[in-house]
């Protein structure tokens, strides 16, 4: 059980991950799963309840195995994609928490630290606001950088109108922030 989810993974290879979603309702998914170097395989992901309500979720990858680390502790299991292309299995699956039925499954224990406040310490002026990205999807999450003068074309190979590249690990769900001349 993970909150409101049950995750089924049965001795016949078969997988079944059954949910009750708020303003969505109830959906059940099934897969096979096998257990290969030290990871689990998942592959299909058929939706055999809830198509309808789903009909708008992207499932273009869900013809492709999906590949979980997964630790056991007692009782309890935490999956943990590696890679899956197939955004409703890996949505219901990754970074999640699973424990038997009946039994509590609580969120990690949060630690809290306070620091003490130094008055002599200042933070900087603010830079100002014309130019920045402040936030996922720019000012007012639009999308659209008006006036940047940005190019037209880039080249990562020859270095072409690139200004720096850095990897990031994990699935992409956010941008980076540029105030001023500070990027985060």
């Amino acid at each position: 059980m993970f909150r409101a989810s049950s995750l089924e993974f049965r001795p016949d290879g078969t997988f079944l991950v059954h949910t009750v979603l708020e303003g969505i309702g109830e959906v059940r998914a099934t897969g096979t799963w096998k257990y290969k170097s030290a990871a689990i395989e998942l592959t299909s992901h058929d939706v055999v309840a809830g198509a309808e309500l789903l009909k708008d979720f992207p499932v273009d990858g869900c013809g492709t195995a999906g590949h979980y680390r997964f630790e056991v502790n007692g009782k309890r299991l935490r999956l943990s994609a590696i890679a899956d292309a197939c955004t409703p299995r890996r949505v219901f699956l990754d970074k999640t928490r699973w424990a038997p039925p009946g039994e509590p499954n609580l969120a990690p224990r949060r630690t809290v630290t306070r620091t003490a406040f130094n008055p002599a310490v200042r933070l900087p002026a603010a830079a100002d606001r014309a130019g920045s990205w402040p936030s996922f999807r720019g000012p007012q999450a639009a999308g659209v950088a008006d006036g940047q003068q940005l190019p037209d074309r880039w080249n990562i190979k020859t270095g072409e109108n690139i200004l720096w590249r850095t990897t990031i690990p994990g699935l992409g769900h956010s941008s980076p922030i540029v105030w001023g001349n500070r990027l985060s």
